[in-house]
Parts: C-alpha cells; sequence; structure tokens
C-alpha cells in the first residue's frame, strides 16, 4: 500500500492538489481519480479530455485481439459503428444479471447436450460467501447524476459495445446520501 501511495498519491503535488483528501476520497472522487491518474492508455482518436475510461481500457487490454491497433483506430464514431465489436465476435460475453441463462445458451451452442446442462437454469443465484447486497441496495443508490453521466461517457465504448447494460432495469435515481 504504501508504494501505491508514493507513487499515485502521496507525495504527490499533482495528485495532493487535485484531491486534497487522498487517500480519503468519497466514491465519486474516488471514480474520477480512478480515471484520471491511473490511465494507462492514450487513444489518439479521442480529446483529452473525452478519453475513454478505465473499465474500457482493461476491457480491451485483456480481449481486443491487437491492442495497439485498437487504440489507434478507436473513435467515438467506430465504436458506436461495430468495428470493434467485428473484431470481438469469436467471444462470448456472459453477464453476471442473467448468468444461468447465458450459460446454458452458450453451452447448447458449443454443443452440450441438452440432458446434461438443463440444470443450469434452474439453479439460484451464485452469491460470495457471507451473500449479496442487501435488499434494495441498487448501485444507482451510489451515483450522483453528474456522477452517472461522467462514467456513462468514460465508458460509453462498452455502453455502445453492450447496449444491455444500458437497459437494466433501472429504478428512479437515488443519489447516495
Amino acid at each position: 500500500a504504501a508504494v501505491f501511495l508514493s507513487q499515485f498519491g502521496g507525495n504527490n503535488p499533482v495528485i495532493r492538489d487535485r484531491w486534497p483528501s487522498y487517500p480519503d476520497l468519497d466514491f465519486d472522487n474516488y471514480v474520477r481519480y480512478m480515471n484520471e491518474a491511473c490511465s494507462f492508455l492514450y487513444f489518439p482518436g479521442f480529446e483529452p479530455d473525452d478519453q475513454p475510461g478505465l473499465y474500457t481500457q482493461h476491457f480491451l487490454y485483456f480481449f481486443a485481439p491487437n491492442l495497439e491497433r485498437a487504440v489507434r483506430d478507436l473513435t467515438p464514431r467506430s465504436a458506436a459503428s461495430g468495428q470493434l465489436a467485428e473484431s470481438l465476435e469469436r467471444l462470448t460475453f456472459l453477464f453476471t444479471h442473467d448468468l444461468n441463462r447465458g450459460l446454458h445458451a452458450f453451452l447448447q451452442k458449443q454443443g452440450y447436450a441438452a440432458k446434461k446442462i438443463a440444470f443450469i437454469q434452474d439453479l439460484g443465484r451464485v452469491l460470495p460467501e457471507g451473500g449479496g447486497r442487501a435488499v434494495g441496495d441498487h448501485w444507482s443508490r451510489h451515483y450522483t447524476p453528474g456522477l452517472e453521466a461522467y462514467v456513462r461517457r468514460k465508458e460509453r465504448v462498452l455502453f455502445d459495445l453492450f447496449p444491455q447494460l444500458s437497459a437494466c432495469d433501472i429504478p428512479p435515481h437515488r443519489a447516495a446520501a
């Protein structure tokens, strides 16, 4: 932790000027800090303030068949046009909100016998040891409208690639107190 604090904050005057309370950041500032101070890729097709966010960077790092080309060629227009999606066609992504159905469909495509995988659709949710979130603790409670807009702008490439992320059942906005 000490190495991280000294390298990415701590005595760094730029970090201290931007986030005076670092490392004690509220959620809003933490999200902005991670995007601004911890980014590791630069996308020439985007304006400096519009660089894709940290989740998009990690996604491309792990899944783009050619990271250098993906970074060089990615623009707001190309992301929305489907060029990036075409390069990821051979991959199958499963989503936790729909995991049983998605896994069952994937295994069917892979040729598994229907009898052998039928049980998957009847399984309950898999939760971490100790359970999941408290009932009513929806992600939207932790985001102000400004922070949600910031994240959707920074991660627009992911929202373009996976429109189902925007289509999730989103309750009326409730900002964290």
